[in-house]
């Protein structure tokens, strides 16, 4: 399967890609702003005129939203939370945290940059329309003020206190000051970001029955986003929460299989995947030493041309990145997993093989333990 979305470049050390469905959403801002906003306070713009301002206006909030998340990254960068890349998508940017924040002033700090930044512009932007105005700058003019407008819509409802949202970050941080519990901050963060989202679905279904179908429809799909972005947020903090308090020693298997370097893809699968009836594997070189990791997930889709083809085109080197030591936290497998997107990582001391964490037996883990904070 491709990728669902191409990598712009790297700026201040961060990467910035957009997700394919980003498309979507400009477009959707573009098309409000040509046939709804431009023409309700610019009568006498002409159709390319309309298109044009458009346009430009969408560019500049979309460079906004992405200065909004590289204020978040910069801060978190600064403070030790390290983050690789921002991703615009269809319900706006996000900046991809490795793991949650270790404490709560730098979650504080981090959080509060985003919507600052977003205010910052819009009132610069209100500025530069006032001038316009007082010049007689026209393009500046029509451009600046919904510039302006939708900026501050974005940092306003960025600080509404609904967890993941940037006030709900907000909230917990500042609870979590108070408390000085993680997880119970975390919990009342939540509670209220699942309040917001339904009461957005309510407000959304109002406006169906008001005669709004399109402005109903879009609300209920964000709230329904935020929903389960609230949801899938909490358990990811209730994971590292249970994971921090276990050794990879306590998780690790001494019942693995190594597969040699060099062989073909339907070697691979007949003598390995279907023998074994296992799905991930460590590779390693004439040696016996590991080099690198190959799951049958990256092999599962090829035709039949290519499972002649080595192993080798598909093996995720072995870095130091990817290896655990039996002391380690189990939560740093839990990361390095999600950040890799690996179901199984080698154990080592020294040298020496010890064994291997997969992660369906992490997930195993945390589903027992989930029930003691229920």
């Amino acid at each position: 399967m491709g990728r669902k979305y191409f990598v712009v470049g790297t700026f201040f050390g961060i990467q910035l890609r957009i997700d394919y469905s980003w498309f979507v959403i400009f477009a959707l801002i573009a098309w409000t702003v040509i046939t709804g906003y431009l023409p309700s306070y610019w009568k006498g713009l002409s159709a390319w005129e309309l298109v044009v301002a458009g346009l430009a206006v969408t560019v500049i909030f979309f460079a906004s939203v992405v200065a909004h998340e590289y204020a978040h990254s910069l801060v978190a960068n600064r403070r030790g939370l390290r983050i690789r890349r921002i991703t615009l998508f269809i319900f706006g940017g996000a900046s991809e945290l490795q793991h949650e924040p270790e404490d709560a002033r730098t979650e504080l700090l981090m959080t509060v940059a985003g919507p600052l930044t977003s205010l910052v512009i819009a009132g610069l932007s209100a500025l530069l329309w006032l001038l316009a105005r007082h010049w007689h700058i026209t393009a500046l003019e029509i451009v600046s003020q919904p510039v302006a407008v939708l900026n501050l819509v974005v940092g306003l409802f960025n600080l509404v206190p609904a967890y993941p949202l940037d006030g709900g970050r907000i909230l917990r941080s500042t609870i979590w000051l108070i408390r000085k519990d993680f997880l119970s901050a975390t919990r009342t963060a939540t509670s209220a970001g699942l309040v917001f989202s339904y009461a957005m679905m309510a407000t959304g279904v109002i406006e169906i029955i008001s005669g709004y179908l399109i402005n109903g429809l879009w609300i209920i799909i964000i709230a329904y986003f935020l929903n389960q972005s609230t949801r899938f947020s909490y358990a990811q903090a209730l994971h590292e929460k249970i994971l921090a308090k276990v050794r990879v020693s306590s998780l690790l298997s001494d019942r693995f299989v190594t597969v040699p370097a060099g062989i073909s893809v339907d070697t691979f699968l007949n003598d390995f995947v279907l023998k074994y009836k296992l799905y991930d594997f460590l590779v390693t070189d004439e040696h016996g030493d590991v080099t690198g990791i190959i799951e049958f997930s990256r092999v599962s889709q090829l035709n039949n041309s290519r499972l002649r083809t080595h192993i080798d085109n598909y093996v995720q080197p072995l870095t130091k990145a990817l290896v655990l030591k039996p002391d380690d936290l189990a939560v740093k497998a839990f990361r390095i997993m999600q950040s890799h997107n690996l179901d199984i990582l080698p154990v080592m001391s020294g040298d020496k093989l010890l064994g291997i964490v997969i992660r369906r037996y992490l997930d195993d883990y945390l589903l027992v333990h989930k029930l003691q904070h229920q």
